[in-house]
């Protein structure tokens, strides 16, 4: 009897049986909060160094929290992992065609438990950006030169759930 709503950077959450709504979390700008592709499950940002991850199927939240001058970028979710990325505010900076970034030191996957899976960290590597796909994370990495950030290859983390589905069969 639950539904969901995100619109202008609020979450409502709506109770059809009782005829009442309530504000999850309100003033949400799109860097604050990820949607899996099912819809099932979100995390948004509740406080400056917290997220709340909510399982929108089973009404199951928690929490990520981070450091004082960190902050927590959600970057998405591979089923119902979430992950997320971690950056310095004294980490900010610029890429070399001028472009703001604020860089992250490090990656997080995490269960729906709330239990690390991975981390991805390299001491003088930061992270630019992610690009998630069913099965596949594509880590876009940087080096710090000087005042700014020089783009230097990719990292991919796989998930091997799912590598079953193969369409290549042995035949005789």
């Amino acid at each position: 009897d639950m539904l969901y709503v995100l619109a202008d950077g609020t979450f409502y959450e709506i109770n059809a049986g009782m005829q009442n709504m309530s504000e999850l979390v309100t003033g949400l700008s799109e860097t604050q909060y990820v949607v899996a592709d099912d819809g099932h499950i979100a995390a948004y940002q509740t406080e400056e160094t917290k997220m709340t991850v909510k399982n929108f199927a089973n009404g199951k939240e928690r929490t990520v929290e981070c450091e004082k001058g960190e902050n927590i970028v959600p970057l998405g979710f591979v089923n119902d992992d979430f992950i997320y990325g971690l950056s310095r505010d004294g980490d900010a900076g610029k890429t070399v065609a001028g472009q703001a970034v604020f860089p992250m030191y490090k990656v997080v996957i995490e269960d729906e438990k709330g239990e690390t899976i991975k981390k991805y960290e390299q001491p003088g590597i930061y992270i630019l950006g992610a690009v998630l796909d069913a099965h596949l994370i594509t880590l876009k990495l940087a080096e710090k030169e000087g005042a700014s950030y020089n783009s230097t290859s990719e990292e991919y983390i796989t998930n091997n759930e799912g590598k079953d589905d193969s369409r290549i069969y042995a035949e005789t």
